[in-house]
């Protein structure tokens, strides 16, 4: 395809930076592949449970540190799942007993090192 446009310009025109620009934007436009829907396809092919859990607990409102309106989301990060299971990181260690004593009825919270693992009861 890139042949194709090269042959276009005629031989009697002066090659100017201008053009020799355009036409270079002109053959890179067709020869390149647009990867995007690819990786959108590979991040939709994760667990549907793993994502139906988070973003069930994410936008639930909490009290933290005396501040009104914070999210679960505002605090911890998602890292990723396994089945039934999260796996966050906490932006501050004192926010797992808040969690713990908010949703204790709903959810299973055990902490590893740095990782916090989150299960649906």
């Amino acid at each position: 395809m890139a042949t194709k446009k090269a042959s276009k310009v005629s031989k009697s025109a002066k090659l100017t930076p201008k053009t020799v620009v355009q036409n270079v934007k002109d053959n890179i436009a067709d020869l390149v592949v647009d990867l995007t829907p690819k990786v959108k396809e590979e991040k939709n092919l994760q667990s549907s449970s793993e994502h139906a859990l988070w973003s069930e607990l994410k936008d639930r409102q909490i009290q933290a540190f005396g501040l009104p309106k914070q999210k679960v989301c505002d605090h911890v990060k998602f890292k990723s799942g396994a089945g039934s299971k999260i796996i966050v990181t906490l932006k501050a260690s004192a926010i797992l007993p808040l969690l713990e004593e908010t949703f204790f009825k709903e959810y299973l919270f055990e902490q590893s090192e740095k990782y916090v693992v989150i299960t649906k009861i």
